[in-house]
């Protein structure tokens, strides 16, 4: 029996306490024979003893009656425990024993559907609530929010009392919360988890509600501050890298073999480059995670046999869940994915992920800043694609903006005249009667290149359009994508040169063909390495960022990484930094 129903050891725990009254005492030998029966499972036979010794003992029956419905209680004979309560005088009752009482109240009144009464009599300040029946106060608080209506209450309840249950106890407590949450129906979960702040203990379950209902869900703004690894004196003196805690022995779970082993090695090139420029760790040890959950596992578990002070993946998402719900917490670990919505991760664990989402947020939130609220969206039907869309659609309707249409485009498609004029306007169409105020791409480079030069002479012609990284490939070609000229993407910056603290990508291509020819991973390996010492800092304080080979990462207090890319435009076919949208053209003199 799950804990979030009520022990039986709780109630020995109560008749314990229920002996504590004024005089006259109750003798603790006299009620051995009902004491047994609790112990054995038989609530009936314990409630008929404690009956019986109320009988019998008329200066206690309060106390023993007590005793008696909450041991029906046990067996759900409602109809006994309404029974006895309404036999009892309060006035002979001490405060906890009140207490008891009303929790006996309390539940009555939930299976008489009366949630109502229910909460009103559990609505107890928590200072006077004892230890032994703390939980069963926040499952019986917990049940009359939910049977209210009032999930959000429920929900914040449930989680505190999860926080007392064992380890091993919490991760069947979370699911069952999560179905409880998954439940609402997802118009109403959107709009709930838009006011709430970054830190909102109530963020990650909606949200996790929402992807399991296929929904994406809008991402709370956590501006960055300032950068950590500032250098700063500590007490002895001597100079350290603010929020640096270096590691011992580091795991490195990634596929050197099997289907996903290109992706692994140029991830894993990335982690090692790091690592023998700055060292973080004092040893790095590589594990094949191979193709399977099964193999993950294994290195997972052999990594911990042979004492590693911390793990570094794996990447595949099924792996990352297996290991994630494989581990205990002791070890502290950063999945390099984000793991499926029902997965219960171990709560000490960070996710760090190259996820389209990140940077379809991103561009929704800087459509905003410029005053682009209305969007038309290009996209394929390329899973990574129909990603993008759904976290853009979800980030701009959050901040107050909206998709005007958004078209699925195909590798044959040559002329998107109808589609442009559909979603943006005819040719020629005064600003203020354009259906869009903005342009948001999110197809691959060859697509792109047919596509923006006939958004250039539509009525979309001076609008912003902005893309995710998939317009360009892994170098330059300025002859071809002159034919992107005027169009912003977002991407991380390694793959455009240098970045502050870290190798430059042309040096380190000549020797390893993964930094020329898969830039985007090998920058996560980089990024992945860089962020093990300062986990915790950041976690810790939100808004404190990584400037990383991928872009400014910032974690949540929940462990997860956010990725924000940086901002490029296209310029006789050649990537140049952008800090905005419109191309800014300053006056001749």
């Amino acid at each position: 029996m799950s804990r979030l129903l009520f022990s039986s050891t709780v109630l020995i725990a109560l008749a314990l306490a229920g002996c504590q009254t004024t005089p006259p005492v109750p003798d603790a030998t006299q009620e051995t024979s009902a004491r047994e029966r609790i112990g054995a499972g038989d609530y009936a036979a314990a409630g008929a003893e404690y009956e019986r010794l109320a009988t019998e003992k008329r200066a206690l029956r309060d106390h023993y009656r007590l005793l008696a419905a909450e041991a029906w209680r046990e067996e759900a004979e409602f109809d006994d425990v309404a029974r006895l309560l309404g036999e009892i005088k309060r006035k002979k009752l001490d405060a906890e024993q009140n207490l008891r009482y009303d929790l006996l109240e309390a539940e009555l009144a939930l299976s008489r559907k009366q949630p109502a009464r229910a909460s009103g009599l559990l609505a107890v300040d928590d200072k006077r609530i004892p230890a032994a029946v703390r939980e069963r106060w926040l499952e019986l608080q917990a049940r009359a929010f939910q049977a209210e209506g009032r999930y959000l209450d429920a929900t914040r309840t449930r989680l505190r009392l999860i926080a007392l249950l064992r380890p091993d106890e919490r991760r069947e407590a979370q699911r069952e919360l999560l179905d409880l949450i998954a439940a609402t129906e997802p118009a109403r979960l959107h709009a709930d988890l838009a006011p709430l702040a970054a830190d909102d203990v109530l963020r990650p379950w909606l949200e996790r509600a929402l992807r399991a209902s296929g929904e994406a869900p809008a991402r709370a703004a956590i501006a960055p501050a300032d950068a950590v690894g500032t250098m700063v004196a500590a007490a002895n003196g001597e100079l350290q890298r603010e929020g640096f805690v270096a590691l011992g022995k580091l795991a490195v779970l990634l596929p050197t073999s099997g289907e996903y082993a290109a992706a692994g090695k140029a991830i894993l090139d990335g982690v090692l480059a790091a690592h023998y420029h700055a060292p973080a760790a004092t040893a790095v040890q590589v594990y094949d995670a191979g193709g399977t959950r099964r193999s993950a596992l294994e290195a997972y578990r052999q990594a911990l046999h042979d004492g590693v002070d911390a793990v570094l993946g794996p990447v595949e998402r099924d792996q990352v869940d297996a290991i994630l719900e494989a581990s205990d917490g002791r070890v502290p670990m950063l999945a390099l994915n984000h793991p499926e919505a029902k997965t219960i991760a171990v709560e000490d664990s960070f996710r760090f992920g190259l996820v389209p989402e990140d940077e379809a947020a991103f561009a929704a939130e800087r459509m905003i800043a410029e005053g682009a609220r209305r969007i038309a969206v290009f996209g394929t039907n390329e899973d990574w694609s129909e990603r993008a869309l759904a976290a853009f659609d979800s980030q701009l309707r959050a901040l107050g903006g909206e998709i005007s249409g958004r078209r699925l485009l195909r590798d044959s498609d040559v002329d998107f005249t109808d589609a442009i004029n559909a979603l943006v306007g005819a040719p020629g169409s005064a600003p203020d009667g354009r259906r869009a105020d903005g342009v948001f791409i999110a197809v691959r480079s060859s697509t792109a290149r047919l596509l923006v030069p006939q958004l250039r002479v539509s009525a979309a012609g001076d609008l912003p359009l902005l893309a995710t990284s998939h317009v360009f490939g892994n170098t330059v070609q300025a002859t071809l994508d002159k034919d992107l000229d005027g169009l912003v993407f977002l991407d991380a910056p390694w793959t455009h040169g240098g970045v502050v603290g870290l190798p430059a990508r042309d040096a380190l291509a000549a020797d390893l063909g993964s930094a020329a020819n898969s830039p985007r991973l090998f920058a996560f390996g980089l990024d992945a390495y860089q962020l093990l010492p300062y986990l915790a800092h950041l976690r810790a304080q939100p808004g404190r960022y990584l400037d990383g080979a991928s872009g400014l990462l910032i974690a949540d207090r929940f462990g997860r990484v956010r990725r924000l890319p940086q901002m490029y435009r296209f310029v006789q076919g050649t990537p140049q930094p952008a800090s905005a949208l419109r191309l800014v053209v300053e006056p001749a003199p």
